[in-house]
C-alpha cells in the first residue's frame, strides 16, 4: 500500500495564509502576478522551491 503523502511546510503556510485572509486562489494568483494554477500547485505541495521574486510577492499579500 502506497502511503499517503503529506504537503511540505510551505504549501500548508500558503494555503493557510490565503484562507485566514478570505481570498481565493484566484484573487493571490491575480496580487502575486502568476497563474490560479501555480498557486494550486504550490498549495498541493508540486511546487516546493518558488522563485525568489514569486516568494516575496506571496509574503506580502
Amino acid at each position: 500500500m502506497a502511503k499517503p503523502r503529506t504537503r511540505p511546510p510551505l504549501a500548508l503556510a500558503v494555503r493557510a495564509a490565503r484562507e485566514s485572509l478570505h481570498l481565493t486562489q484566484a484573487e493571490v494568483a491575480r496580487r502575486v502576478g502568476i497563474s490560479r494554477a501555480a498557486i494550486a500547485e504550490l498549495e498541493a505541495g508540486r511546487i516546493q522551491q518558488p522563485r525568489a521574486a514569486v516568494f516575496a510577492r506571496l509574503s506580502a499579500v
